[in-house]
Parts: C-alpha cells; sequence; structure tokens
C-alpha cells in the first residue's frame, strides 16, 4: 500500500496497519528514539553510529543487500558548463557548512558532495541496478 511520506508510514506501523517499513533513519527517527517502534536493521553497508546496535542487513542475514537513499541536484540537459559549476561550487559550499550538515545530521541524512562526473557514473550505475532488479523479479509498470 502506497503512503504519502513517512508520517503516514510511521502511523500505520503504530496503528499495527503494516508490520515492517523501510524508509529513511530521519522519517522514523522520533519514533525510534521515543521506543515506539524498533529499528531491526539497516540498510547501509555499515551501522549507523545513532544506532550503534542495530545490525546492518547483511549481518541480519540478507547477503548482498545494501541500498541507501541520495538525492541530486539536477538542470536542463544543455545548460553551459559554466553554469553547472558555479551551481556545483555553491551547492558545495552551502553543504559544507556547519550548521547546515547538523540539519541533515539531525533529520538522518549525511550530505555529501558529489561532482558531476562520479554523480553521472552513480545514476547509471542505480539505473542499471534497479532495471536488473525489476526484470529479474518479473515486475512491470503500473
Amino acid at each position: 500500500m502506497p503512503y504519502r511520506g513517512p508520517s503516514e508510514l510511521s502511523v500505520a506501523l503504530l496503528r499495527n496497519e503494516v508490520d515492517v517499513v523501510i524508509n529513511a533513519y530521519g522519517g522514523l527517527r522520533s519514533q525510534i528514539g521515543a521506543k515506539q517502534i524498533r529499528a531491526l536493521a539497516i540498510t547501509s553497508a555499515s551501522r549507523d553510529p545513532d544506532l550503534p546496535d542495530v545490525p546492518t542487513m547483511q549481518e541480519a542475514g540478507v547477503p548482498d543487500f545494501v541500498v541507501i537513499s541520495w538525492n541530486a541536484l539536477y538542470g536542463p540537459k544543455d545548460m553551459p558548463v559554466a553554469a553547472v559549476d558555479v551551481l556545483g561550487r555553491a551547492a558545495t559550499e552551502i553543504l559544507e557548512e556547519p550548521d547546515v550538515k547538523a540539519r541533515f545530521k539531525e533529520i538522518g541524512f549525511d550530505a555529501r558532495p558529489m561532482a558531476t562526473e562520479p554523480l553521472d557514473h552513480r545514476m547509471r550505475s542505480e539505473i542499471e541496478r534497479w532495471a536488473r532488479v525489476i526484470a529479474e523479479g518479473g515486475l512491470e509498470k503500473q
């Protein structure tokens, strides 16, 4: 069942409408901290320092299960390289400001600036990965 966001997910979990939720930690952080819900595993490759007792999916017995969410800034395909460079530098400067880093951490995200080429590689590898999962799972677009 699709939910509109972490608030609806946490309510559904608290009401026992769903048994398990996979969501970014930030969206469920307050309920985990209040011990209203229990974190069972982390989907990243290593444990989260904020949840040191919560195993990774691999440690929990699901091999090769590493999934992390990420976000990026995008512009039109014909955006001038100079504009891309200016925006990239500005975004990097902003993301490296201590108060911005702290705010991201507070909501469960680790802000890491990435240059255009590594980002392009990451995006393409993610597309390939999930296309394979969709094909192997026999899933269809709805």
